[in-house]
């Protein structure tokens, strides 16, 4: 599926498709609004075409390599899902985060 085949989100999709195009993509990407929106699924979407091996197109990912069968089953290992929960540690819990994040080596070109 590509953002093209997605109902909805279209301002978020466009945006994403020009970044895509231009490869000028942002370190950071926030997708906020109430639940139902298809937030999750338009990250999962861009990071399955960022993760794909294969050169298909600028929104679209082939599907088919290892990279995309792992961000299918969300087991891609540069794949991180973050979702908000109140927390009495919230700055100790940034802090944790912050320092894991620094030791990771990316295994794709999108550093």
């Amino acid at each position: 599926m590509s953002f093209k085949q997605m109902i909805g989100q279209t301002i978020s999709k466009q945006i994403l498709e020009q970044a895509l195009e231009k490869d000028r993509l942002a370190n950071t990407y926030l997708f906020y609004g109430p639940p139902g929106v298809g937030k999750f699924l338009l990250a999962w979407k861009l990071a399955q075409i960022l993760l794909c091996e294969q050169e298909v197109n600028g929104s679209t990912a082939c599907h088919r390599c290892s990279s995309c069968q792992k961000v299918s089953q969300l087991r891609h290992p540069d794949l991180y899902l973050i979702f908000p929960h109140p927390s009495a540690n919230k700055p100790k819990e940034e802090q944790e985060f912050e320092e894991r994040f620094r030791e990771i080596k990316l295994t794709e070109p999108y550093q």
